[in-house]
């Protein structure tokens, strides 16, 4: 606005020099009318004054003349400030020229505080109140319900009246903005969610599918190559982890594995170890072979795995003939599929096998049960073997 009215008075001081009252209302209309505002001026006027006579400068602004003459201005200086005309409040400039010839400038205060509004890029949400000696000249009618409110004056700036402002966002259209911004947030939040738990999930199942395709041997799972092994690598881990869990010969669980089973049965109530061998086993490697041997072992744990199919058991091999059983159930069954060891025929061979049974009850520790398992299996073998001693 500044380099506006400096443009339209260069124009007019050019011409200024022996223009009488007349000559000068024309040169200033002439000068409005060459140079058309810009659509950020919010001024209305200029008015000229002189004594009782005023002139509006611009055709098309509505005559305010009567109201200016009316109020107290200060004409013979310049000044500003606030003046009411038709019931609407304005900021006016007085700027004093010759010969009692003054120079009025009006300002809407709507029309101001929408173009401030629009300096900033988030003005359409700001909310404004203009005071001036305490009175309000202009506001949003918000009363009270600002957020983050911020007051400004204008008391160091001399081209304008002192004016106090105080703005900022409506609490109706904060929490408005803030509620869109938290249902996007939701939203991208849920996108994000499920994408990266879909990821997620995809890598856990993968996983498991490995891990089953290891300790299964279920090379079926793992289609295409894995995620975090190959097939020629899951192949090579299930024969560790085999290694480390089962019997390579017979398919029983490993003296590992017994060790670290044992612990949990004490306290069960219902469970019983086992300890038993094959009788005579060294006459059968020394004299059928060691071929032949294997067969028997493989034979019995078959035997026992399908006996008792659908029983809480498992079957340990510690090595050579000697296993172990961890049993959980009645007593009288187990007993009765062990009985079927204690004489049977592997390839026009007889053989049999001997036992010894604790129950947990018995024992309090793990070690006094495997010392109790293992003197009833002595007792069957030096009883005369082929036998079940289970108390």
């Amino acid at each position: 606005m500044a380099e506006y009215r400096r443009s339209v008075a260069v124009k007019i001081m050019s011409q200024w020099k022996g223009l009488t009252l007349t000559e000068l209302l024309s040169a200033f209309k002439q000068a409005y009318v060459d140079l058309p505002p810009p659509s950020y001026v919010y001024d209305i006027g200029p008015f000229i004054l002189n004594n009782d006579l005023c002139f509006s400068m611009k055709d098309n602004d509505k005559n305010y003349c009567d109201g200016i003459l009316n109020s107290a201005l200060y004409l013979e200086r310049r000044n500003d400030g606030i003046i009411l005309l038709d019931g609407v409040k304005y900021i006016y400039f007085v700027q004093p020229l010759r010969d009692n010839i003054q120079l009025v400038f009006l300002v809407d205060a709507t029309h101001y505080v929408t173009l401030v509004k629009k300096q900033y890029p988030f003005g359409i949400f700001l909310s404004m109140d203009v005071f001036t000696q305490g009175r309000s000249i202009y506001s949003d009618n918000i009363g009270q319900s600002l957020v983050f409110p911020v007051t400004a004056f204008t008391s160091g700036l001399n081209y304008l009246p002192e004016l106090t402002y105080v703005f900022g966002f409506s609490k109706r259209i904060f929490l408005l903005v803030c509620s869109v911004i938290i249902i996007l947030a939701a939203v991208i939040s849920c996108v994000i969610y499920k994408t990266y738990f879909s990821l997620i999930y995809g890598i856990y199942d993968q996983g498991l599918k490995e891990t089953r395709a290891i300790t299964e041997n279920q090379l079926s799972f793992v289609v295409s190559g894995g995620l975090f092994f190959n097939d020629a690598d899951i192949r090579k881990v299930h024969d560790i982890f085999y290694a480390a869990i089962y019997d390579s010969l017979t398919g029983a669980y490993s003296r590992k594995s017994f060790d670290d089973s044992i612990k949990d049965i004490i306290g069960t109530g219902d469970s019983y170890l086992c300890f038993f061998d094959v009788d005579r086993f060294k006459f059968v490697n020394d004299n059928v072979g060691h071929l032949f041997g294997d067969e028997v072992l493989i034979y019995v744990v078959h035997y026992l795995k399908d006996k008792m199919n659908g029983f809480n058991f498992r079957i340990y091999r510690f090595g050579g003939d000697e296993f172990a059983i961890i049993y959980s159930g009645e007593l009288c069954d187990l007993i009765r599929i062990l009985k079927g060891l204690t004489d049977f025929e592997v390839g026009g061979l007889r053989c049999s096998c001997s036992f010894g049974v604790a129950a947990e009850k018995e024992c309090t520790t793990a070690e006094a049960l495997k010392l109790l398992a293992d003197n009833r299996l002595y007792f069957s073998k030096n009883n005369g073997r082929s036998q079940i001693t289970w108390k």
